[in-house]
């Protein structure tokens, strides 16, 4: 009797101990989201004071980090729309797109196109007119919604995002502009470029000289600034990231690949943090063997995950056979050639011809908006896949 208690006794201690463990990753995944996404880091604009706070704050969970400094130029808009005696002002009242000058000239809303729309419908309106090599005025009914949906384009210290050169597109709040019919309308643009610094962080996870070959964990940690919390976009791929780094620094695994960590930067501005890590590295592409990407992984809408992959066939159905993923639905998709759809700091490498992986759960409602908040994740989906990963380690890089 005696014997069986002390089985029962150990056995209970160790799942005990288990379900503790599982417990406390579940909740650093919380800490680290929550510290990322709150007011303090401001959106982690690339090149602000949010994005330097949260490049210490990840510094701070390594022992050694190499920082890689980078310049990146940015276009900074601005200017007046005069109708009458009312000014419009930028960003206050009006946004525009598409002029790549000071520009100064008088816009005619009987004579030139003007659209009164919903933001809703811009999406359409702006494919529609994407031929026009003239200027068009949006008279936007709801101001807080354009905002909301196409604000971070926007962003002063951002890259200009045009659909069409040769179309120049005007974005103005209609109840700021009263009795505009039959208006002339003064447009006054300025813009300028201003240099900004910004750093990728580099981090050895494993190192060992004798080996030839390096696998790169990345995920970008800068997002689109005020009013932008970034939960899923991406505190989520930077916090499953830190979690895996303490598993495997714990783990007394002895890989036969070098495993380095690299958080970038400036993702959100054109995959730009990825591009010059790839140019610069020290290591070749020969050397790199694999790189996997962990972009928007919240698991917001449902508890599965997308493994995209830019791999030769073999090692996909590697893959697909060798890893154990009970407890995550996995959604496989092996690409041959890059799609848009799931662009990240992955293609630089994929371009670079180097094998690469990206774990996605999907784009939804609260990307690139204000919404995209702590409380939307679900962190103990992000934790089972955190666990997933971690026992397949070997697996991935094999």
């Amino acid at each position: 009797m005696t014997i069986y208690a002390s089985r029962y006794f150990l056995i209970a201690l160790l799942v005990g101990r288990l379900i503790f463990v599982f417990a406390q990753h579940e909740e650093s995944l919380k800490r680290h989201v929550g510290v990322l996404s709150s007011n303090l880091y401001d959106g982690r604009l690339t090149g602000s004071i949010g994005q330097k706070l949260a490049a210490i704050y990840i510094q701070e969970q390594f022992d050694s980090v190499f920082v890689n400094t980078f310049s990146l130029n940015h276009l900074i808009h601005g200017g007046t729309i005069v109708s009458g005696s009312t000014t419009l002002n930028y960003k206050k009242h009006f946004f525009y797109s598409g002029f790549d000058s000071i520009f100064s000239a008088n816009y005619n809303t009987s004579m030139h196109k003007t659209e009164i729309c919903f933001a809703k419908d811009l999406f359409a309106l702006r494919k529609r007119n994407s031929d026009t090599n003239n200027i068009v005025v949006y008279l936007i009914e709801d101001w807080v919604s354009f905002k909301d949906l196409f604000g971070h384009e926007f962003k002063s210290e951002e890259f200009k995002l045009d659909i069409n050169v040769g179309l120049k597109e005007v974005f103005i709040d209609k109840n700021a502009l009263m009795d505009w019919e039959n208006k002339v309308l003064q447009l006054n643009f300025i813009h300028s470029f201003q240099q900004r610094q910004t750093e990728n962080l580099i981090c050895p996870v494993f190192w060992r000289n004798e080996n030839k070959n390096t696998v790169i964990f990345c995920a970008h940690y800068d997002h689109l600034g005020t009013n932008f919390p970034g939960a899923d976009d991406n505190a989520s791929g930077v916090s499953l990231l830190l979690e895996l780094a303490k598993l495997i620094k714990q783990s007394n695994i002895v890989f036969n690949h070098n495993i380095v960590f690299v958080f970038f930067s400036a993702e959100e501005q054109g995959l730009f943090g990825s591009e010059y890590f790839v140019n610069q590295t020290k290591l070749t592409s020969s050397e790199i063997s694999l790189c996997i990407n962990f972009d928007m992984l919240g698991f917001t809408q449902n508890p599965s995950v997308y493994l995209i992959d830019y791999t030769l066939e073999n090692y996909y159905e590697h893959l697909i056979t060798g890893m154990n993923n009970a407890n995550v639905q996995i959604n496989w998709e092996h690409q041959t050639a890059f799609l848009n759809e799931f662009s990240s700091d992955h293609i630089p490498f994929v371009n670079a011809g180097i094998p690469s992986l990206m774990f996605f759960c999907g784009l939804h409602e609260n990307y690139h908006s204000p919404k995209d908040t702590l409380d939307t994740l679900d962190f103990k989906s992000m934790n089972s896949f955190l666990m997933m990963l971690y026992n397949n380690i070997e697996v991935l890089i094999r």
